[in-house]
């Protein structure tokens, strides 16, 4: 019998040679630290190497809609002020010229928009996140914060910076993502994507909800494809 991860081809090199991980349980724990009444089921790819799972529920937009706490909180605690102004000094590194419109995409609470929006008081900051929890808690002035995803983003989130902080690995579909921040992207702007390199051993291979695991050459081959 030919399971999905045998027939399925690699979203990377289009592949179908899968190498099934060691599996630590019969269960395992999303990013927000909830038990998972699911195995990780993870598999390597035997050509490029990525690895990926085929989850059931845990990886739907169901999972993040309600219930997801990792964002479900004010924004402003000292540790995550900390972290996001780190953050946002990073992704201030590789903009040459203050953006008119920052868009965070997968935004959480708002957090680190609003580490941006310091370093850019005039900017108009926006997001969008699949959490209904996360997306409520980050009512605050400056901020237009909307439940949504990178495919229903609309006409005018078009930014000259969008950024996606430690999204694309929970998504299904990582070309079709990659398309929906360029189409939010305007001429001439600045994309930054951030995620944990998969090509380093770390934690995140330990996540459910963590669908891809992706070295730098993976997403380098991805973000070619998505244009």
């Amino acid at each position: 019998m030919i399971t999905q991860s045998q027939a399925s081809p690699c979203v990377v090199c289009g592949a179908s040679r899968w190498t099934a991980l060691p599996d630590p349980a019969g269960q395992s724990m999303a990013s927000d630290w909830r038990v998972v009444g699911e195995p990780l089921a993870r598999h390597a790819c035997g050509a490029c190497g990525l690895v990926r799972r085929w989850p059931g529920e845990t990886a739907d937009e169901t999972l993040y809609a309600t219930g997801y706490g990792l964002y479900a909180h004010v924004a402003g605690d000292a540790r995550e002020r900390a972290r996001q102004a780190q953050y946002a000094a990073w992704i201030a590194s590789y903009v040459p010229h203050a953006p008119a419109r920052v868009l965070d995409v997968g935004c959480g609470n708002g957090s680190l928009l609003l580490a941006l929006g310091e370093r850019w008081p005039s900017a108009l900051l926006a997001g969008c996140d699949p959490s209904a929890e996360s997306v409520a808690h980050g009512a605050a002035p400056g901020l237009h914060l909307w439940q949504g995803t990178a495919a229903n983003l609309p006409a005018g989130a078009v930014s000259d910076l969008v950024v996606s902080v430690n999204v694309i690995e929970h998504t299904r579909d990582p070309v079709a993502f990659l398309r929906g921040l360029r189409g939010a992207l305007a001429d001439g702007g600045v994309l930054i994507l951030v995620c944990p390199d998969g090509g380093q051993p770390g934690l995140e291979l330990l996540f459910a909800d963590h669908v891809f695991s992706f070295a730098p050459e993976h997403l380098h081959a991805l973000c070619v494809r998505a244009g």
